[in-house]
């Protein structure tokens, strides 16, 4: 476990789905039977860039089109991945095909990974030796 995330899978990633894919595992989310989805529009990132509001446009078995509009990164990263997307902060193609997302990072978009930070924790790295490491301009001061 020292070598995590040695192949970096978490820093830059990505999830490509078929069409059939996608719709498979979105129809149970949203328990209406999709089958393609037409447009993913991105309406507002966060400062960190990730994604904060998302409407997704796709039509239904009866030909209906229809939209979700995603209104918090939590939603976006479940309902766009089977079980769970790593990041928000991703940007997409989408074709008549497939759908691929890619991405960088998992958490919370506050500057210091969670995986990064168990790594160096495991190779020997003190607290405050990964603290600096992220946050570089930072002093630790007791409070108490």
């Amino acid at each position: 476990m020292g070598n995590v995330d040695e192949n970096r899978k978490y820093f830059r990633w990505e999830v490509r789905f078929t069409q059939n894919e996608f719709c498979s595992f979105f129809s149970v989310d949203i328990n209406e039977k999709v089958t393609y989805i037409k447009n993913i529009d991105i309406l507002n990132r966060g400062e960190s860039g990730r994604i904060i509001n998302l409407n997704l446009e796709y039509q239904t078995e009866g030909g209906s089109v229809k939209s979700l509009q995603l209104d918090n990164e939590y939603d976006i990263r479940k309902t766009l991945h089977p079980s769970f997307l790593f990041s928000s902060a991703f940007i997409y193609k989408l074709n008549k095909d497939h759908i691929q997302f890619v991405g960088g990072g998992w958490g919370h978009g506050v500057g210091l990974c969670q995986i990064g930070a168990l790594a160096m924790a495991l190779n020997g790295y003190s607290s405050k030796e990964i603290l600096n490491h992220y946050f570089q301009h930072s002093t630790l001061k007791k409070l108490y």
